[in-house]
């Protein structure tokens, strides 16, 4: 092998060496015929002793001025590197060497080195039915003394096939790979030192995100502070933006405890407003939505959440059915798939899968549309519950959300679908029947949920606290939904009673979430109390109230406006359900003190409600004059038309009601509520 051509070999030239004298010649000074044994030691009698052979002379290198500073950039990687994984222990840390500037440029975060996980296939793709048949072969050939030309030829289709083999490639996940967008979103990230107070503050506290959000591996957040702020290898937009939404939750909770600890001389609200939009920079980007991994469901899984504490259902259902779709990508949804996985992480995806799809279950059924997860496709285990007293009940609470989203899914699949409303009422009431009975065991073992231990109680509270009102608008929606034919609506008993309990119920526990004088707690209401639930009973009362000339109903539908009035102002959504609930209780009250009952025929003995296509168009024809020559389902602008004969009345407000109405008659849940804007005409 050729040396170096900046090396000098240097070596011994010189020629073949002779024997030296033996030690005795040497010794007595007289000359030696150099044999062994020498004549002089024969001749001596004496043993011959030959001479000590020398060293032989080795070829030594001399390195070059290039071999030296090769070895010393070595040399200084490899103390770069231990550096680096010293510096990862977050506590050694010093302030004043914290890094504060963050990642400005897209350079900074990769994309090429995304790692892809490998794809889940059910039994009928061709992947799996492949591999069914190697085996098969493999079997076989055991019997069997095949030749080397078919044992290669299955060798091949094993490795061919193997699941490992059949990964997410990246060029799998971009329509096309000639043209990236060269720069990702230029995320500025939060001081370190910042960080490192925030993360050292919530060891000594439990968080919320910890406990409501699914985030069960507290370590996890300075994992990704870990890998972003001192990076040995390539930071994922993924982790990116989960670790910057989970600090947004976290100083969202410490603003609103108002209890600060280390980190009461940062300006938390700027940093707030910080990791806020780098949060939403990330989830805004093509990378997040189609790169499925761990990193991205959490990352959809809080922007889901996000969006439900916003009022926006809609972008709650975008969110909801992508990180869906991704767990089904990763196998989430099958126990198999998590067996060879440790304990943690396991239970880390679990978390993850039965939070899509409690949100998935419920807004289908409120939205009308069918879910994203079948529940005939799902064969995960329950995440376990926890043996913390004060953790527990927030799993067992959680636990409860998954069986109630999993009615809520039925409800959908067997009373609303396409499939569903072609069934016949007797079909209809059967299935009812079976479902009543398990939405009342459920709601038995949901009031025995002892929440006295819990961490936060405040925060369960405001979660769960008032979930009574969700729980009856679910039964009222299932009962909604029996009809003696496709041409009338039936209210029965049983909707009705389910119908005013959750108004009831709402009244109940506003008082306490009003009483806290806090903005926070009154959005949250809104998000997982009145967003959650569905508005049917709204629709039930008012329709008992026009068909029984009921004051009982007005005076409820009043009470829920009155209620209602403070929240309006929070987001879009929630001044709809007021405005909402103002038309109807303006609407019931005119035509109870008209004592009209032309709207459907009330049976007082069954307190039932039975309402014709042809009493809706008869309800159509008594609203405001001017408007009877338009169609049902047609919004009118009844503001140029009042009606004298009704006090208080100017039709305004009818504004869109005729189109609701007249699809809420088509045996629909209340999903138009989201499109519409009844606003405009109450100002």
């Amino acid at each position: 092998m050729e040396a170096d051509a900046g090396s000098k070999i240097e070596t011994n030239t010189s020629g073949p060496i002779l024997p030296k004298a033996c030690e005795n010649c040497r010794i007595r000074k007289i000359r030696c015929n150099r044999q062994n044994p020498c004549s002089n030691c024969e001749t001596s009698g004496i043993n011959c002793r030959p001479a000590a052979k020398t060293t032989e002379q080795r070829s030594r290198v001399l390195l070059s001025a290039n071999y030296e500073k090769q070895i010393e950039q070595i040399n200084d990687r490899l103390t770069g590197i231990e550096d680096a994984i010293k510096t990862l222990r977050l506590t050694p840390v010093s302030p004043n060497n914290l890094p504060e500037s963050g990642l400005s440029s897209g350079s900074d975060v990769s994309r090429s080195q995304i790692t892809t996980p490998t794809a889940f296939e059910g039994a009928s793709s061709f992947t799996s039915q492949a591999i069914q048949a190697s085996q098969a072969a493999g079997r076989s050939l055991e019997r069997l003394s095949g030749s080397a030309e078919v044992v290669d030829a299955l060798s091949s289709l094993r490795n061919l096939v193997k699941p490992a083999g059949f990964g997410i490639i990246k060029h799998d996940l971009r329509l096309g790979t000639s043209v990236l967008p060269r720069v990702l979103p230029e995320i500025q990230l939060l001081p370190a030192q910042f960080v490192l107070t925030l993360l050292q503050e919530f060891r000594t506290r439990i968080s919320a995100l910890f406990l409501a959000y699914a985030f069960r591996d507290h370590k996890q957040l300075e994992r990704l502070c870990q890998q972003i702020y001192f990076p040995t290898e390539p930071v994922t937009l993924a982790s990116l933006t989960l670790m910057n939404g989970m600090i947004f939750y976290m100083i969202k909770e410490l603003l609103f405890e108002g209890s600060y600890g280390a980190c009461k001389d940062y300006d938390l609200k700027s940093y707030h407003d910080q990791a806020e939009r780098n949060f939403h920079l990330g989830v805004e980007t093509y990378e997040v939505f189609t790169h499925p991994s761990l990193e991205s469901t959490k990352v959809l899984m809080l922007a889901m959440l996000k969006a439900q504490e916003e009022g926006k259902p809609l972008l709650a259902w975008t969110f909801a059915s992508t990180g869906c779709r991704q767990v089904l990508n990763l196998g989430y949804h099958r126990k198999a798939s998590l067996r060879n996985d440790p304990v943690g992480l396991a239970e880390d995806k679990r978390q993850v899968f039965w939070t899509f799809y409690m949100v998935d279950k419920n807004l289908s059924l409120n939205m009308g549309y069918s879910s994203t997860l079948q529940d005939n496709d799902i064969d995960a285990e329950y995440f376990c519950c926890s043996s913390d007293p004060g953790i527990a009940p927030w799993d067992k609470a959680a636990l409860a959300m998954v069986e109630i989203s999993r009615l809520q899914g039925l409800i959908y699949e067997k009373l609303y679908s396409r499939q569903a409303l072609e069934t016949s009422p007797e079909v209809k009431a059967q299935v009812i029947n079976e479902l009543s009975p398990q939405l009342q065991r459920w709601y038995e073992q949901w009031i025995k949920v002892d929440s006295s231990s819990s961490y936060l109680p405040t925060f369960f509270f405001i979660i769960y606290g008032a979930f009574d009102v969700v729980y009856y608008s679910v039964v009222t929606t299932m009962h909604r939904a029996a009809t003696p034919s496709n041409t009338s609506v039936e209210i029965t008993s049983a909707c009705y009673e389910a119908a005013k309990k959750s108004l009831q119920a709402h009244l109940h526990f506003f008082p306490s979430f009003k009483s806290y004088g806090d903005a926070e707690i009154l959005g949250s209401y809104v998000a997982w109390i009145l967003l959650y639930a569905s508005w049917t009973p709204l629709i039930v009362v008012f329709l008992h109230a026009i068909a029984s000339s009921n004051r009982e109903d007005v005076r409820l539908l009043e009470e829920t406006e009155i209620s209602l009035e403070p929240l309006k102002n929070l987001n879009q959504q929630s001044e709809q359900v007021y405005c909402l609930c103002k038309i109807f209780c303006k609407l019931a009250k005119a035509f109870v003190e008209r004592r009209s009952t032309f709207v459907g025929s009330y049976n007082p003995q069954q307190d039932m409600v039975v309402i014709p296509q042809q009493d809706l168009q008869e309800f159509h024809h008594n609203l405001p004059t001017g408007t009877q020559s338009m169609p049902i389902t047609q919004a009118v602008n009844w503001a140029e038309a009042p009606d004298p004969q009704v006090p208080n009345f100017d039709g305004s407000e009818m504004d869109g009601m005729s189109m609701f109405l007249g699809n809420w008659f088509g045996n629909q849940p209340v999903s138009n509520l989201w499109n519409m804007d009844f606003t405009e005409n109450l100002e």
